[in-house]
């Protein structure tokens, strides 16, 4: 129920929690224009075109961060990535990682967490590009730790889903990426794609437990 003694519906409370800040702003602004309009308030529509190219700006930053996202999907499931230790120094070189599952660790155990390591992979966006990124190398054991933490929490569970933990933490989702290679967790149907999905539910201490549900890892987002 609203302040007015109206109920509103579960669909309204549904559509009004799915929109966009874009659209949140798109709203207010048409409302308040309305408004100024009928009470001839020039401030009011001088300042409101502001507020919506804002809301704009926020929109198309956040489609970027989910076409970059993306990618990164892409090329784990493809298995065109590569991994480079980097010192800082030279960013066009650095040496390469291992990519086998019989490849040894690079670098000290007490270094991994300051290290970083460079990531160039391939995906189509739209056509086949090369990208890389710069990303702090993570232990195993802390890779983990921060996944069984998302796990523990039914509102969080859904980033343990590989294209949404890109999104969300491409830090977690590259050191993960790497475990997989490393540990040998790859697509049955690829030479090169790694699952990322089975190293999670093979990783994580609370989602190998017997009788665990790890269903929610093979459910797909609705569009």
């Amino acid at each position: 129920a609203t302040g007015s003694g109206k109920s509103v519906s579960k669909e309204s409370l549904i559509q009004l929690v799915d929109k966009s800040p874009f659209e949140q702003v798109f709203d207010s602004f048409t409302a308040e224009l309305e408004s100024a309009l009928k009470s001839h308030s020039v401030t009011s529509k001088r300042s409101l075109p502001k507020a919506l190219q804002n809301a704009c700006q926020s929109e198309m930053e956040l489609r970027m961060q989910e076409r970059i996202a993306n990618n990164r999907y892409q090329a784990s499931l493809s298995g065109e990535f590569e991994f480079y230790n980097d010192d800082g120094k030279d960013q066009n070189g650095g040496r390469r990682l291992g990519s086998s599952a019989t490849a040894p660790d690079a670098g000290p155990t007490e270094n991994l967490t300051t290290a970083r390591m460079k990531v160039m992979y391939f995906a189509r966006d739209p056509h086949r590009k090369q990208f890389q990124e710069y990303i702090p190398r993570m232990p195993e054991p802390l890779v983990v730790a921060v996944l069984e933490s998302i796990a523990s929490d039914p509102d969080f569970q859904d980033n343990l889903k590989a294209d949404r933990m890109a999104l969300v933490s491409p830090r977690v989702f590259w050191n993960l990426v790497y475990i997989c290679r490393t540990k040998g967790f790859f697509l049955p149907d690829r030479t090169r794609g790694v699952d990322m999905t089975r190293a999670v539910e093979m990783l994580v201490p609370s989602l190998r437990a017997p009788g665990a549900d790890t269903t929610f890892l093979h459910q797909r987002r609705r569009a």
